[in-house]
């Protein structure tokens, strides 16, 4: 029976980058998957970890210093805690934004106009497509964030505080730029 050592080394590719890119199964996360004894799956990296380096305490993450979510490299991998990882994400410029609500009232808004598409928006806002898409289907759910119900929605065209808001912005944004 092959040891864990073996189990990582035959399943991974030794890049120039010093990383050792996980091979086989990829998660939706996109961290390298592995099967071991004592659990079903579980991520490549922390089986790397256990097997080169020891044990993982209880409650503690494997971080990857090289952020590379499919390296088992166990010179770029160290212990963390959701607090220590949270600030490696922000220090590193990895830490998701979030949306101001002017922010989510302005982006239905813009797209509705046409003239942003849901990248342009994310580019605009600094955070992803999928960020944008979701503000997009929440405000799809959710009629009566522009004041009640359909029926009591000012008429279309008329001003509101979005609407203003909107035209403020127009005025200081040259747009989106050439694709």
């Amino acid at each position: 029976m092959e040891s864990f050592r073996e189990y990582v080394l035959a399943r991974c590719v030794r890049e120039p980058s010093g990383c050792w890119r996980w091979i086989l199964s990829i998660g939706s996360h996109g961290y390298g998957q592995a099967s071991t004894r004592k659990q079903r799956v579980t991520t490549a990296h922390r089986v790397a970890y256990e097997a080169f380096i020891g044990p993982i305490p209880p409650g503690m993450l494997v971080q990857h210093s090289c952020d590379n979510k499919q390296c088992v490299n166990p010179e770029h991998l160290s212990l963390g805690t959701d607090a220590t990882n949270a600030e490696d994400k922000r220090r590193k410029g990895r830490a998701a934004k979030k949306l101001s609500p002017t922010d989510r009232a302005l982006i239905p808004l813009m797209y509705s106009t046409g003239t942003w598409t849901q990248r342009e928006l994310a580019a605009r806002f600094g955070v992803t497509q999928r960020a944008i898409w979701m503000v997009l289907q929440q405000q799809q759910s959710k009629p009566d964030d522009l004041g009640g119900s359909y029926e009591n929605r000012p008429q279309h065209g008329a001003p509101t505080p979005a609407r203003c808001r909107l035209q403020e912005v127009r005025k200081r944004s040259p747009g989106p730029g050439p694709s």
